[in-house]
């Protein structure tokens, strides 16, 4: 899993990943999410969830990633992309056509994300998690 530092943005509807990238919050997740407004927390996402070319998905928050390193696996290809000031890995396929070097669109599957407090590791739940 990704991990990366964030805030809760006023109300629960962004997450704000450092080097100020906002991230919608599906409305599921908002109420939680808006219990723990303007806290610093770990922002967590699985690699298969981070794709390219997210495109008209509602369900993806699209951010301006460049391409750091691709490494090919066969069936996959696994990217380390920075956003803002983080660095994430994704899974992609290898039509994705990643290379080194290049800005990408990428998508983060918002419903899939996590919460985690910095100081215990411990995730935050709710209903819709």
């Amino acid at each position: 899993m990704n991990f990366l530092g964030c805030t809760v943005a006023s109300g629960g509807e962004a997450i704000v990943l450092d080097g100020d990238v906002r991230l919608p919050v599906p409305q599921p997740r908002r109420a939680l999410c808006a219990r723990h407004a303007g806290r610093r927390l770990d922002f967590g996402i699985r690699p298969e969830h981070v794709i390219a070319a997210p495109a008209g998905n509602p369900e993806l928050a699209a951010v301006r990633a460049q391409v750091q390193l691709v490494e090919p696996l066969g069936s996959d290809t696994l990217g380390l992309l920075r956003i803002g000031a983080s660095e994430i890995t994704g899974r992609f396929a290898p039509e994705a056509g990643l290379k080194a070097g290049v800005e990408i669109e990428a998508g983060l599957a918002m419903h899939k994300f996590h919460l985690f407090d910095p100081a215990s590791g411990e995730a935050i739940r709710g209903d819709g998690w």
